[in-house]
């Protein structure tokens, strides 16, 4: 996938990445890590915003925007909440987004980011238009034990479920904040484990491109 996205900026030709995933689980942090791999600048928009018209500019043209802002800066187009677009399908000013959005991918001489939550009510035929599909999930094994270490600097209890590496690394933060040299392992696993509670539901282990 990094090949492709890589390829598509260089030669300044149209590439939509489709990232899915429950909250924490690392998508923004793969959407920055592959804009900083071919060294240009984010152009962020929320699709939370988007669909909200304003005086001056309907929806529609916020899409329009987006593109235009993002080809002005030759950066790269990262859309976050893109799950919000299709949470209401009577609303017209939703299918004429949805009809722009395509239409801008297949011109747009840069890669396109959409981020969203993994219960999105994404069309077949939206999801089946995008160039490239990645699914992320919580971490387990090797690379749990290799997150707890990074952030917390102690290893996970024995029988620790899955996690968002998104958990451990802010539960990380907020006692390394309060507390100097080894931290108690009790306020460890009571805070990684008070993280996750905040998370959303289950998902697939590990991640990869579909």
């Amino acid at each position: 996938m990094e090949k492709i996205f890589t390829d598509a900026s260089n030669d300044q030709r149209p590439v939509s990445i489709l990232i899915e995933g429950d909250s924490k689980v690392g998508k923004s942090t793969i959407a920055n890590y592959l804009a900083e791999k071919t060294m240009r600048h984010v152009s962020s928009e929320d699709m939370d915003v988007m669909i909200i018209p304003t005086q001056q500019t309907d929806p529609v043209h916020h899409v329009s925007i987006a593109f235009a802002n993002a080809a002005k800066m030759d950066a790269i187009l990262v859309v976050k909440n893109f799950d919000k677009l299709f949470s209401d399908a009577h609303d017209s000013d939703r299918k004429k987004m949805i009809e722009c959005f395509m239409e801008e991918m297949e011109t747009h001489r840069a890669p396109v980011i959409l981020i969203q939550q993994e219960n999105s009510q994404m069309s077949d035929e939206f999801r089946a238009f995008m160039d490239v599909k990645m699914k992320l999930g919580k971490i387990d094994g090797k690379q749990l034990a290799s997150a707890y270490k990074k952030y917390t600097g102690a290893r996970p209890p024995k029988g620790t479920p899955a996690r968002a590496i998104g958990d451990i690394k802010r539960a990380g933060k907020s006692f390394n904040v309060h507390f100097l040299g080894q931290t108690p392992k009790q306020i460890i696993d009571r805070r990684v484990a008070a993280s996750a509670q905040q998370s959303s539901g289950p998902t697939k282990l590990g991640f990869g491109d579909k």
